[in-house]
């Protein structure tokens, strides 16, 4: 018994692809040419069949001297092509008596035999029989079977289409059919080959049971409505369009494609017509208001092996990545093998290797990285995945859109930041980084003067405590401050600016001294950071308890500063020599680890600038003169005091906690790679010999190959190709 045919539920229409659904330049010019090459079924005929009965025997027999490979060439003569084998008298169609080539293989003539005996072939008397009835019919040649126009064979009304052809071949071949088999190995067979399952027992036992005289066709019908009948299907399509969940080459990293896997194996449990089958994959993206269906269908095109190595040539890359299309396409949907014609004209079916790059040119608009991580892909959402994702979305948009307003309190508190910001760069310019003479440490820790005036500790003292000593002189007159600038170092733990683990210090008491060793007061310390019970003002009150002093725990790795502020003003334009001593008690290494003293001259009261002043390029903004700053440059800024200002740090926060939930959501949904084309393709080139370094080949532009061209293939203004419907099943 013969499974029979699946057929659709309903009747499907002719499909009319016109040019407003795709593209006819690019890559759906290919899928309605492979729609139409594919739809074809070859007759069984009474007659002898070239490509069935009589090319094989050439092939294995005759080719090697006279076929296609010239250097082998005997006589110039090709049997492979009818009009060569005429010219040279050898074919006398209808009359097999007078013809050459049925004299030569019957002639027992040593000197005339066909094959000759030096060549090591004997034709059998069957087939010897096969090429005088072939002649005696016309010698009638035939192009590759995937190419030849379709006939539909004659079945009686009422017949199983399948079952008739079949016993007809069968009955050629003087074969019957096999007893029907009982109706549990019916079962196994048929679930085995349809969802590649074994039969549930309950249904076995039901089928064993059913008396009705369409018991078998309704077993095939509930098989073929399971889902698994879909995964069945989809194993060999799947093998075919090289489909894997990881890239192939180097690390072979995974990638995100099996939502194209689930398509397939859809399309097969909804019997889609073959022809949407075909478009979908090879141009699904390209079709007018695509679905999320058709756009995963496009994945089919970014199924070939990538590599993300540092050292591999984009342009070996992009080859082999056309390349590998190439063959596919040629594979899948023409039913040839294009290989050879990477590096030359095939030689025993009409392809050239101009046809082999100009079919790849076809997939030269595919957006895609030649060497690298191909990406996530597109998001393939459920309809409730798609809501809930808009729905955060959309918090995201209102917190945004209040973010970028400019409300008139906004924009006077900006107006007053830059004022205020305007101040404090000219504070920070009134001060003179002093080299220091000289600096010792009572632990003998080593220190090292930086370029930039800078002390730096090389190594923690021995007990974990330090006191350094500083020795400076300056030509500076009225001296009303002094500051010390802690700066993080990447040699440093944790950056620094300390030696502590997590990169913090304790500066305990600060002193300054003079050449006579009178002591300079200090009436104001303040820091731009300060660690909670740790106080700037608390390394001048004389107290060098170990707990008693400044520290910046909470904001280490950053620039911070201690301003201290003079009693009197100090020098008079002659050299002032000036002895700072730093007092670290706290133990555990919190001691400095890189550090700078400045002076300035500035006014009593000292305008103290804050931490951290903005980027360069928002400082270079702001010295120059606000009425000259362009457009650009005062968005720039208000970009910048939006980011820093408390006014808005509630609504950034809700803002990056939107962010942060709309993206973990996202995170959590499939996503595929697909084709998404590009304005401008790639160039493709014709390669001499498939050398990827040869950069002296023609460019190509996308064509079928050659001999499949018609006229409303190759005239985009012909009337739109027309394909009859085929379910995929």
């Amino acid at each position: 018994m013969v499974l029979p045919e699946r057929r659709p539920s309903t009747p499907h229409s002719i499909l009319a692809m016109s040019a407003p659904m795709v593209s006819p330049s690019r890559r759906s010019y290919i899928a309605c040419g492979a729609v139409c090459l594919l739809l074809t079924t070859s007759a069984v005929a009474d007659e002898v069949l070239f490509n069935r009965d009589i090319r094989p025997i050439l092939s294995e027999n005759c080719f090697a001297c006279h076929g296609p490979d010239e250097k082998q060439r005997a006589a110039e003569l090709r049997l492979d092509r009818r009009d060569n084998a005429l010219e040279h008298d050898v074919l006398s169609p209808g009359m097999p008596d007078v013809s050459e080539l049925v004299q030569r293989i019957f002639t027992d003539d040593p000197e005339r035999v066909m094959p000759p005996p030096d060549a090591h072939k004997t034709l059998t008397a069957q087939q010897k029989d096969l090429l005088k009835e072939w002649v005696a019919q016309g010698a009638v040649y035939q192009g590759h079977w995937a190419y030849e126009p379709p006939q539909r064979p004659e079945v009686p009304d009422g017949a199983s289409a399948i079952d008739f052809l079949v016993e007809h071949r069968l009955q050629q071949r003087g074969v019957q059919f096999s007893p029907e088999a009982d109706r549990r190995t019916l079962a196994r067979r048929l679930a085995f080959d349809l969802i590649g399952l074994p039969p549930a027992p309950e249904d076995v036992a039901a089928f064993e049971a059913d008396t009705t005289p369409d018991a078998y066709e309704q077993f095939v019908e509930r098989l073929l409505s399971s889902p698994h009948y879909g995964e069945r299907m989809a194993v060999t399509w799947l093998d075919v369009v090289r489909f894997a969940d990881t890239i192939g080459y180097h690390s072979d990293t995974p990638r995100h494609v099996w939502p194209y896997r689930d398509y397939v194996i859809r399309a097969f449990n909804d019997n889609m017509p073959f022809d949407r089958f075909t478009i979908e994959q090879l141009a699904g993206d390209l079709l007018e208001g695509s679905t999320q269906d058709q756009q995963v269908a496009s994945c089919f095109n970014r199924l070939l092996l990538t590599t993300e190595e540092g050292g591999a040539q984009a342009k070996d890359y992009e080859a082999r990545m056309l390349t590998d299309r190439v063959r596919a396409v040629g594979t899948v949907w023409l039913g040839q093998t294009f290989g050879c014609c990477q590096c030359h004209d095939h030689k025993f079916d009409p392809v050239t290797a101009r046809d082999f790059y100009s079919l790849g040119a076809f997939f030269a608009d595919i957006q895609e990285p030649i060497i690298g991580n191909p990406g996530r892909g597109m998001l393939v959402t459920t309809p409730e995945q798609a809501a809930e994702l808009a729905a955060r979305r959309g918090v995201v948009a209102d917190l945004q859109a209040q973010y970028d307003a400019n409300p008139d309190t906004l924009v006077a508190a900006q107006r007053e930041w830059e004022q205020l910001t305007r101040a404090d760069l000219a504070a920070h310019a009134q001060w003179t980084a002093l080299h220091p003479e000289a600096a010792t440490s009572e632990k003998g820790t080593a220190l090292s003067v930086e370029p930039d005036e800078s002390i730096f500790a090389t190594a923690n003292p021995a007990d974990g405590t330090d006191t350094t000593t500083l020795a400076y002189r300056t030509l500076l007159a009225g001296v009303t401050g002094l500051r010390i600038d802690v700066l993080p170092d990447d040699r440093l733990p944790s950056k620094g600016p300390g030696r502590a683990a997590n990169g913090t210090f304790v500066l305990n008491e600060v002193s300054i001294t003079t050449a006579n060793g009178a002591t300079v007061a200090v009436t104001r310390a303040a820091a731009t950071f300060e660690q909670p019970d740790f106080l700037g003002a608390e390394t001048v009150d004389g107290n060098v308890e170990p707990t008693n002093g400044w520290a910046v725990g909470g904001a280490t790795g950053q620039p911070q500063t201690l301003f201290l502020q003079l009693a009197e003003p100090l020098g008079d334009g002659t050299p002032l020599p000036l002895t700072l001593t730093l007092r670290q008690n706290y133990g555990e290494n919190h001691v400095l680890g890189r550090f700078r003293v400045s002076a300035t001259t500035q006014p009593l009261p000292l305008q103290l600038p804050t931490a951290n002043p903005p980027p360069t390029e928002i400082v270079n903004i702001l010295r120059r003169d606000p009425t000259a700053w362009t457009a650009e440059q005062q968005s720039r800024l208000t970009a910048h005091f939006k980011a820093t200002t408390p006014l808005l740090a509630d609504l950034r926060s809700q803002l990056a906690a939107a962010n942060k939930a709309a993206a973990d959501y996202e995170a959590t949904i499939p996503s595929c790679l697909t084709s998404v084309a590009m304005e401008k393709p790639r160039t493709v080139r014709f390669l001499p010999r498939g050398d990827w370094q040869n950069d002296s080949g023609d460019v190509v532009q996308p064509a079928l190959p050659a001999y499949l061209v018609t006229a409303s293939q190759s005239d985009p203004d012909a009337p739109s190709v027309r394909v009859a419907d085929s379910p995929v099943a």
